[in-house]
């Protein structure tokens, strides 16, 4: 049941991104898989809409979800926003580093 609300889910984000911007979906999925080490794009929501294969294969099920972003990062969407804003504080920079080394 789980995986086909997510599958429904994932459908409805795909059809919502290609009326925003035709094409543009793909092209940002294409530039995540060319990048040479893991690449994630996610929502406001916490949803990772793209990875790459690295990202995939460093992260695996962490990236599926609502919350990839606190699995992945560590932070929720509020925090990564504050600490772009302004200079990321020694803690979230040292979680981060954790997280992905």
């Amino acid at each position: 049941m789980q995986a086909a609300a997510s599958a429904i889910e994932r459908a409805l984000r795909l059809q919502t991104y290609a009326r925003a911007s035709a094409g543009g979906l793909r092209v940002v999925e294409r530039l995540v898989e060319a990048a040479g080490g893991p690449a994630v794009v996610f929502e406001a929501s916490g949803v990772a809409c793209v990875a790459n294969g690295h990202a995939r294969a460093r992260f695996g099920a962490a990236l599926d979800g609502a919350t990839a972003l606190r699995e992945v990062l560590g932070v929720t969407w509020h925090e990564l926003v504050a600490s772009a804003a302004g200079a990321p504080t020694p803690s979230f920079a040292q979680r981060c580093e954790r997280r992905c080394a």
